[in-house]
């Protein structure tokens, strides 16, 4: 099992986001990471998404089937909890192929509760 984390970050008066990715195995060593520059989505729940989309991308290209996927954007969570026929979020960032990529468990935090994760 591999234990996948992604992040946004909105720099607003530069005029772009970050996006990062990390993939560990379970001893916790970080196997592949990555930081992505786009250009500034309207909300920071998009953003979010976006870094949800990438961390599965990667997960795919690098063939890691079992992946725990964690994000502390309440919304993008609930979106990767969903059937596929409810990722209206994920949907704007034009992920469809939910079928193709890693097997998701426990997609969030689990030392987290609710109102520890932000509500974007």
């Amino acid at each position: 099992m591999y234990k996948a984390n992604f992040d946004a970050a909105l720099f607003e008066h530069l005029g772009f986001a970050g996006l990062g990715v990390v993939v560990r195995d379970c001893c916790g060593n970080v196997l592949v990471a990555l930081s992505q520059k786009v250009a500034l989505p309207q909300f920071v729940e998009m953003a979010e998404a976006l870094a949800a989309k990438r961390v599965l991308q990667l997960a795919t290209e690098m063939s890691f089937l079992r992946v725990m996927v964690e994000g502390d954007c309440k919304r993008v969570v609930q979106a990767l909890q969903a059937p596929v026929w409810t990722w209206g979020l994920m949907d704007k960032v034009n992920y469809r192929g939910r079928d193709s990529h890693p097997q998701l468990t426990h997609p969030h935090k689990p030392e987290t509760n609710d109102k520890e994760i932000n509500n974007c």
